[in-house]
């Protein structure tokens, strides 16, 4: 019995096959009549989780061709995975989360102009979560505030696709592939599958739904001193806590196309914020998306 009998037997018994992710070469031909650009999908390994005291210790990139009016990826043009040192020990926690040892990163660094040269020509970089990323990479590439980003973490509706979270393992696991997560590369690899296939319930790729939410104009909506009790529901509803760095409000956030701000007016207004609470809005620009100069 080879592989193909063995796996219809399977499924025919009503069991369910979880392929391991295998990296493409391609992710398809596109259409020589469209616009094709490049793009960048990026995720880090880091000390911890605060960009002003901790670091980079894995900076891994893939670069593709896509169609931009369809959102579909095409060729990979390249790929970086580099390994940095910190100026700190990487912990013990740090190392059973990444599996990123002291010893692995001693000596290693990652050079400004060989980052900037994989960004040329790249006018997006997209993470699963850029809000955490972008900060990072900023702080120690400073190129990262020269392109556009994209969040596929917030940009994608996966639960209106019936997707129960938005981890990536998750979102592997119940689109039929696993991957080693935790490590930066594969988390890319993981991404780049996920943005390649169709949704479950619109049918559009991945990648065209992200892409559309991005061009979006976008404004940030902040919910000065809400009671304590609203914290869950905030959170669920997807706001962030920020706590008042860089001068921006000590205070719930979110990240909104601007169509949407009047209905997130009339939530925080019925729902959340009491007699005293205020709301802050501002713009956000295309090009500080998801980074700090957002936030005031």
């Amino acid at each position: 019995m080879d592989v193909l009998e063995a796996r219809a037997l399977l499924e025919a018994q009503g069991c369910r096959i979880i392929d391991r992710l295998e990296p493409r070469a391609s992710y398809g031909d596109l259409d020589s009549s469209e616009e094709i650009g490049q793009l960048v999908l990026l995720d880090t390994e880091t000390t911890g989780l605060e960009a002003e005291v901790d670091e980079v210790i894995q900076l891994a990139m893939v670069k593709f061709e896509y169609g931009r009016a369809t959102g579909r990826l095409g060729r990979v043009l390249g790929t970086f995975d580099r390994l940095r040192e910190p100026s700190k020990p990487i912990t013990a926690e740090i190392t059973r989360l990444t599996g990123i040892t002291n010893e692995a990163v001693a000596g290693h660094r990652i050079d400004d102009q060989e980052v900037a040269a994989f960004l040329g020509g790249a006018a997006l970089v997209v993470a699963h979560n850029a809000s955490f990323d972008r900060p990072f990479c900023e702080k120690h590439w400073p190129v990262f505030a020269d392109v556009g980003w994209a969040c596929s973490l917030n940009e994608v509706d996966w639960r209106a696709e019936g997707f129960e979270g938005s981890k990536l393992g998750y979102l592997g696991l119940a689109s039929g592939f696993w991957f080693e997560g935790h490590r930066a590369i594969n988390d890319v690899w993981a991404l780049a599958e996920l943005l390649s296939r169709p949704l479950p319930m619109t049918s559009d790729l991945g990648l065209a739904a992200l892409l559309a939410h991005a061009r979006q104009p976008v404004c940030r909506i902040w919910a000065i001193d809400a009671p304590y009790e609203a914290r869950l529901m905030l959170k669920a509803r997807g706001y962030r806590w920020s706590a008042g760095e860089r001068g921006a409000p000590r205070a719930w956030y979110r990240d909104i196309p601007q169509s949407d701000l009047e209905m997130e007016r009339m939530f925080l207004a019925e729902e959340c914020l009491a007699p005293s609470a205020s709301m802050k809005i501002i713009a956000v620009p295309p090009r500080n998306r998801f980074s700090d100069r957002a936030s005031t």
